[in-house]
């Protein structure tokens, strides 16, 4: 390895080569360190050999040679894709930046070896998987934020008709203010229908592929939005893919998941993030996310509950009070007192209380007693109690066939109902039979007998109403100068 590292600091010259980081089946990958004017700057060098010692130079018939170089310019050429991909993203927060690239042809003078290199220089990020080796452990709101920020960079790949094709810890980095990136895209490629049959290889990681691209079926951005998916769930499950005994998925472990098994459920994770990745890793590409922007979304929404949970749960006694004061939370004592109280209404109700069943009426209507809100409920209960004569009751009927509110609007259901609970000198009932007769007045027009009439018979009522204590009928006055 020292060999190739000499000779590389050939080409960038200005940047030492100070150790070997990574290597993969084709390539290597360098730390690169830079001094200048007391500032020291690190990148990264990844070497990628498109061919390497073929063979003594001297023992190459001319012939052969101009065959080799040949093979050598068709790789570069493929290998520029990756570059040609890059360049096209570049700027992108959320996708590695690729600073500089070199491709030169190399001899070896001690055993005349000879061959071509790919050179690609980009920023110093840590690579996910050696965080997972080193044994650290993911909160939920971290795999949260580490699938955002990937979202974001497939929303822009998704965008320019991109597929990565090859989602895994390995290819997902994080620079030092915790931002996560997406690079490594040396098997993606550019979507085109023309050549749909291509588009059947399985190209990419076997561990983390979407089941149709496993078995060699048409995909498309689903995939990736799938192992994506996958990835979070490898995180949140311990750093364990489905199914998998060690740290690495076996053939028959991952075979498995090509199955329609579900997934082990996840232990100690929330909830909301759960189901997030539940959806992602569907087996359907049909029943996934339809897109990276819908993912991200639904992330966000997530974000929100689980860092509420985690503030709640890191709170002091005093500002989980504050804060339940703030936001209407109420304790599982307090809604488990509510729940006894409203079956002791509700019991009350059932027996005929006509004050219980307004009562039971107002809670499915408001979500009073920690009941869950429901109209044809609440309507069918307020109904019963002004049939048994609560005024309370009637008064609200008639306000809600007034307004058409939970009820079809029917001004005559309305004024019978508040009539009936005006005879029971309910101020309220009284000022909405004044507030109607004064509307009816508005629309009367040019007929000022008409017109006088109704605004007679209005004022009366809020009279009436104010006498019986109702401030509004009190306010109605004012506003008429009366």
């Amino acid at each position: 390895m020292s060999g190739k590292i000499r000779r590389h600091t050939k080409v960038f010259d200005n940047w030492n080569v100070e150790e070997v980081i990574g290597e993969g089946a084709y390539s290597v990958v360098f730390r690169l360190e830079k001094s200048a004017y007391g500032i020291k700057d690190t990148s990264v060098l990844k070497v990628i050999d498109l061919y390497d010692n073929f063979g003594k130079r001297t023992e190459l018939s001319e012939e052969h040679y101009n065959e080799m170089k040949e093979r050598v310019e068709q790789e570069v050429r493929k290998a520029g894709r990756e570059i040609a991909l890059m360049q096209q993203l570049r700027g992108s927060t959320n996708i590695v930046d690729y600073l500089d690239f070199e491709v030169y042809d190399w001899e070896e003078e001690e055993d005349e070896s000879y061959g071509t290199s790919l050179l690609i220089r980009m920023e110093k990020l840590e690579n996910l998987r050696m965080e997972q080796r080193w044994g650290r452990k993911f909160t939920d709101l971290e795999i949260i934020r580490l699938g955002k920020d990937i979202c974001n960079a497939l929303m822009l790949c998704h965008s320019q008709k991109i597929l990565h094709r090859d989602i895994k810890p390995d290819n997902i980095y994080r620079n030092e203010n915790g931002c996560y990136k997406l690079g490594d895209f040396g098997v993606s490629r550019i979507l085109d229908t023309v050549q749909n049959k291509s588009m059947r290889k399985s190209v990419g990681t076997r561990a983390y592929m979407a089941p149709e691209q496993y078995k060699g079926e048409n995909y498309d951005f689903r995939a990736d939005i799938y192992s994506l998916g996958l990835v979070m769930y490898e995180l949140a499950n311990g750093n364990r893919l489905p199914f998998a005994e060690g740290i690495m998925a076996t053939g028959e472990e991952v075979r498995r998941r090509m199955t329609e098994e579900e997934f082990p459920p996840l232990s100690g994770v929330h909830e909301q993030l759960t189901e997030a990745i539940r959806i992602a890793c569907c087996y359907h590409p049909e029943e996934r996310y339809k897109s990276a922007e819908q993912f991200y979304e639904e992330l966000c929404f997530t974000e929100g509950i689980v860092g509420m949970h985690v503030a709640l749960m890191e709170a002091s006694p005093e500002e989980f009070t504050e804060f339940c004061k703030c936001f209407s939370i109420k304790k599982q004592s307090e809604i488990q007192k509510e729940q006894k109280e409203f079956e002791a209404i509700l019991q009350a109700a059932n027996q005929g209380d006509a004050k219980a069943q307004y009562q039971v009426g107002e809670c499915f209507l408001t979500g009073k007693k920690s009941v869950s809100c429901d109209r044809q409920e609440a309507v069918k209960w307020i109904s019963l109690a002004a049939e048994n004569g609560n005024d309370v009751a009637q008064c609200t009927l008639g306000e809600m066939y007034m307004n058409g509110l939970e009820v079809e609007k029917n001004q005559e259901e309305a004024l019978k109902w508040l009539g009936m609970s005006a005879k029971q000198k309910n101020a309220r009932a009284m000022f909405h039979i004044g507030s109607y007769h004064e509307s009816m007045a508005e629309n009367a027009g040019a007929n000022i007998v008409e017109t006088n009439a109704l605004m007679s018979e209005a004022t009366a009522w809020y009279k009436l109403a104010a006498e019986y204590g109702d401030s509004l009928g009190k306010i109605a006055l004012r506003r008429l100068q009366i």
